[in-house]
């Protein structure tokens, strides 16, 4: 004759809670890599677009002072109009800074295709026969980040 526990089947209690302990603990686990997967994901996608912004201003101000038909001191007007901040209320009094930080500063606050919190600030430092150009993004994230590129440019 079989003992009455022999005749049981199924789990005990404890099986139980040690079966759901483990799925909770890597259910846990999952849902962390994917939060640390979205913040990545969007922390990337706000330093390529900081980059793209910093790389068309430079791009511009450089096309700018080497357009052919500029004289020198044409040039060193033409870049000090370029220096800008666009978290400041007012931009560049005069052309092509003016109409470049108006447009600069729409692209980088923009609510949709912007940065969140994005400021865009463009220093022109002169050199011997030359301007360094730095042009520096930042945008509010856990922490402020921000992209900066330099170049030099020889007129």
């Amino acid at each position: 004759m079989r003992s009455r526990i022999e005749q049981q089947r199924g789990f005990s209690l404890i099986e139980v809670l040690i079966a759901l302990l483990i799925l909770g603990v890597g259910m846990l686990a999952s849902i962390t890599m994917l939060d640390t997967s979205f913040t990545t994901g969007s922390a990337s996608k706000n330093m390529t677009a900081a980059t793209g912004y910093a790389s068309y201003m430079l791009d511009r101000i450089r096309t700018e002072a080497m357009s052919p038909t500029k004289t020198y001191a044409a040039d060193v007007t033409l870049l000090q109009s370029f220096v800008m901040d666009t978290g400041s209320a007012t931009g560049p009094t005069s052309d092509p800074g003016k109409t470049a930080w108006t447009e600069w500063r729409q692209v980088i606050t923009d609510p949709i295709t912007g940065l969140p919190g994005g400021q865009g600030t463009v220093q022109i430092s002169p050199l011997v026969n030359q301007y360094e150009v730095t042009v520096r993004v930042t945008w509010r994230g856990i922490l402020r980040r921000g992209v900066t590129l330099t170049t030099i440019l020889t007129l």
